[in-house]
């Protein structure tokens, strides 16, 4: 069940598994743990240790997303990174926290804190 609460992460980021998560903002690099995506407005889940393959595609996610059992046919291993997906987008963390911004993505969804 998603929590929703006045405190969000400001920004959000998502990140490798290396990181800890929580709220974050700009005096900390915490990695949000309760991000939602605004355009298929599912919960994101995140897969640490894992990383998307390359030709993992939108239809593959639309399909099997949240069933993780089912998703784990495009995750490969990889101790350094995290899987991040909704219904409709998806990408990986890595070592350095990334700032979820419009320039993250191009026709994809938009991901957002739900709060903390």
């Amino acid at each position: 069940r998603m929590r929703v609460t006045p405190h969000r992460c400001d920004p959000p980021r998502v990140c490798g598994p290396g990181f800890r998560r929580g709220q974050g903002d700009d005096d900390n690099e915490l990695c949000c743990d309760n991000l939602r995506c605004t355009a298929c407005d599912c919960q994101v889940i995140q897969i640490s240790g894992r990383s998307w393959k390359p030709e993992a595609e939108y239809i593959f996610f639309r399909n099997y997303y949240p069933n993780v059992a089912k998703l784990q046919a495009m995750l490969v291993e990889d101790r350094t990174k995290a899987a991040y997906c909704c219904q409709c987008s998806w990408m990986n963390g890595g070592a350095a926290a990334l700032t979820i911004d419009a320039q993250m993505w191009d026709q994809q969804g938009w991901w957002k804190c739900f709060g903390h």
